[in-house]
């Protein structure tokens, strides 16, 4: 298996608990879809997913809520957006340090 099937099967088995079609279970799949349209950010997901506080429950709703967030698909897609942020700076980073390499 490799790095790209192993972060969308983490992904998935860490969200395997979301009802169909549910914010979180849409979160997770555009993460998917992000992940698969630029595989290079999957190592890096792969790595978040490992960390307690970034794994998929811990990405729920209820802690956007609970951290005072309104309860909406706009604060999700806001978070998500940051989150594929800080994957692109990170393959950034990455990938300047592998060609200086």
């Amino acid at each position: 298996m490799n790095i790209l099937e192993n972060a969308v099967e983490c992904i998935k088995t860490q969200g395997k608990n979301y009802k169909k079609y549910s914010n979180e279970w849409n979160v997770m799949q555009q993460l998917i879809d992000i992940i698969t349209a630029q595989p290079e950010s999957a190592e890096i997901v792969l790595q978040d997913l490992n960390v307690e506080e970034m794994q998929m429950p811990s990405l729920s709703l209820q802690r956007f809520i609970s951290m005072n967030c309104k309860h909406s698909l706009i604060n999700l897609l806001t978070a998500l957006r940051k989150f594929v942020k800080q994957i692109r700076r990170k393959v950034k980073s990455s990938s300047r340090l592998h060609k200086t390499s």
